[in-house]
């Protein structure tokens, strides 16, 4: 049992609160993700994963008595799991299909084409008709493994958890490959982390996508379609930007908080004002961070009754979209 002493604990908080995902920090401080998600879940700083539940030491052993003895059961047995399977992909926008051989899956997921891996196809795989990451992938003989209406993702890594794990498993907040000790996470190629933590339009969960043709990458609302859905029953959201590194984006949001502190300032001198009463260092740096859209989006922060803000809403909107 880990041994958490005042430094420890520290570094832990402060590359959490620093938005620094799960893996980061695993190699940061040489632990496991199960001790670094038990240790969060103590201070009661874990963030909610679509689950109350988080996979931690405690449950640890029933998990890895699962994997061989349920996991594989909830599949083909004949199934085999070195060389991989094929797929059959759906699109939801345009109803689209391709099937995949194991050979070409493996390629676009950088690891085994089996089931303990498919988690992978989330982001790195788009309908080739119309480039909508909103798919059904299923195996050749329609047994679902993800389903882009209902995607659950991995706290530690990102990837998608299949369906197959989430029916043995339903409180899971982690895939396969992560919590399993077997499996050396480390030997795989990672997903980029989005910068936006939210959907800006919607505050969905976001996830970065790459395009299979040019290698582009873009950051997509997990409930991204590209269907008109303006008399849809479903949750879905049109949004989604350019990727950015976490560089790129920190520097444009300084850019945009040396601007609002430019705007504010003249108001306070036009006004003759204190500036730091017209709204707060704080709340700039957190406007700052998001990429509001909308004057719906000051409604979040509880500032659509704030002067500063209604005075001068055009211009502060028109510079988070330049």
């Amino acid at each position: 049992m880990i041994t958490w002493d005042a430094n420890k604990t520290k570094l832990l908080i402060e590359l959490y609160n620093d938005n620094k995902d799960i893996l980061y920090i695993c190699k940061k401080l040489k632990l496991k993700p199960s001790q670094v998600l038990l240790q969060l879940e103590n201070l009661n700083l874990i963030k909610d994963n679509k689950s109350n539940y988080i996979d931690t030491e405690k449950n640890e052993k029933l998990d890895s008595n699962l994997q061989t003895e349920l996991y594989e059961s909830a599949f083909d047995k004949n199934e085999n799991l070195t060389n991989g399977i094929r797929i059959k992909v759906k699109c939801l926008d345009c109803t689209h299909q391709k099937i995949y051989g194991k050979e070409e899956v493996s390629a676009i997921i950088e690891s085994p084409a089996s089931l303990k891996f498919l988690g992978r196809l989330f982001g790195r795989i788009q309908c080739l008709n119309c480039s909508s990451p909103r798919l059904v992938i299923s195996k050749d003989n329609g047994k679902k493994i993800l389903d882009f209406r209902n995607i659950k993702t991995c706290l530690v890594c990102a990837d998608a958890i299949t369906i197959q794990r989430i029916e043995i498993l339903p409180k899971t907040n982690t895939c396969i490959i992560c919590s399993d000790s077997q499996i050396d996470r480390f030997e795989y190629s990672f997903r980029n982390i989005s910068s936006y933590n939210n959907c800006p339009k919607c505050n969905s969960y976001t996830y970065v996508s790459q395009d299979m043709t040019d290698g582009t990458e873009r950051i997509y609302c997990l409930n991204f379609t590209k269907k008109d859905f303006s008399t849809n029953d479903e949750k879905m959201c049109n949004w989604f930007t350019e990727y950015l590194t976490d560089d790129e984006y920190n520097v444009i949001s300084k850019k945009i908080y040396k601007t609002l502190r430019s705007l504010r300032l003249n108001y306070a001198k036009k006004h003759n004002c204190s500036p730091y009463k017209l709204i707060t260092d704080d709340q700039m740096i957190v406007l700052s961070k998001r990429k509001f859209i909308t004057s719906e989006d000051f409604i979040k922060l509880g500032l659509s009754g704030n002067t500063f803000i209604k005075d001068n809403l055009n211009e502060i909107i028109s510079i988070f979209k330049n």
